[in-house]
């Protein structure tokens, strides 16, 4: 049986959670966290995620640790 046809949309368990880079000590991807951490709230994950990185410490990652610092 297909993926898609044993867990669809409208029966998937989902949860929010804290950027992993909220403790840039402890995260793979820390250099990329603001100054302090991040706060963002990362929602609709998949219950099996353990870990997240939001999309501003993405970007940063992507495109340069000044590329969006507006938001910090």
């Amino acid at each position: 049986m297909s993926k898609s046809k044993t867990r669809g949309s409208k029966n998937r368990e989902v949860k929010s959670l804290l950027c992993m880079n909220s403790n840039p000590d402890e995260s793979k991807w820390g250099m990329y966290a603001p100054p302090g951490g991040c706060d963002e709230i990362v929602h609709n994950v998949d219950e099996s995620t353990t870990k997240v990185l939001c999309w501003k410490c993405t970007s940063r990652s992507t495109g340069g640790v000044g590329s969006i610092s507006r938001f910090n």
